[in-house]
């Protein structure tokens, strides 16, 4: 489950992703009110979460789908759901996986190349050595 396809609860609002949660407020008071897993496709995403959590950065997972590539006709053909998005940052967060490095890569290429306003950055992994950009 993704931020992105959560069912919010009537009258709450999402006041904080956490790795393995995301915390509910009643709109109408300040008590918590509900508590859901948050699930990653891998573990170097729960990983990144939780730093995140540790440095008390609020983030979404899997926020938004944007569309990067069309075929000759105009005909939608590709798209893109970054990993992370920093709210207080604008920020797009992509975790390069060493097994989807280029296709990361040129995910967040093409990205960048439809949506130049769009902030976004490719983490590689700690012990990667490709340099794909």
């Amino acid at each position: 489950m993704s931020t992105g396809q959560l069912e919010q609860p009537p009258n709450q609002t999402v006041i904080a992703v956490h790795a393995t949660r995301l915390v509910f407020q009643e709109s109408s008071h300040r008590d918590l009110s509900r508590v859901l897993r948050v699930e990653f496709l891998n573990s170097s995403h729960e990983a990144f979460a939780q730093g995140l959590d540790e440095h008390g950065v609020e983030w979404r997972y899997k926020a938004r789908t944007f569309a990067v590539e069309w075929d000759d006709e105009g005909n939608f053909v590709d798209s893109f759901t970054p990993d992370f998005y920093l709210p207080a940052n604008d920020l797009y967060i992509e975790v390069a996986s060493t097994d989807r490095a280029r296709a990361d890569a040129r995910s967040v290429r093409l990205l960048r190349q439809n949506y130049p306003s769009v902030h976004i950055e490719l983490h590689w992994p700690p012990d990667s050595t490709l340099n794909v950009l």
